[in-house]
């Protein structure tokens, strides 16, 4: 079942097996990533502390990240003076009113 598109916060991610847990928007159960194995090396690498877009799907057991979208990148990874994801995160949210509206990043400083 989709739950629609949201926002979320990369906790944990292995690019080796391509693979991430994701902290949602709505504050539910944590989202798995696994990269789909016919599309391998073709879709977002994502790593701790990024924030992303994403929609949700849930099944019986847990609940799946499918097409992320990279939003903003840890700041620890190079951008210098850039806005924390955290502090993004929220931005975001609040301009949109909640997860039901199309996310999107802000600029540094927005």
């Amino acid at each position: 079942m989709s739950l629609g598109r949201m926002c979320g916060l990369v906790l944990w991610a292995n690019s080796d097996d391509q693979k991430a847990v994701v902290w949602c928007e709505d504050q539910g159960d944590l989202a798995f990533y696994v990269e789909p194995k016919d599309t391998a090396m073709s879709g977002v690498a994502l790593d701790a502390g990024d924030l992303i877009e994403f929609e949700l799907r849930e099944d019986r057991q847990f609940r799946r990240v499918t097409n992320p979208t990279l939003l903003v990148q840890d700041p620890r990874a190079g951008a210098g003076g850039q806005a924390g994801p955290l502090r993004q995160f929220r931005r975001c949210r609040a301009l949109r009113g909640g997860y039901k509206q199309q996310c999107r990043a802000l600029p540094p400083g927005a």
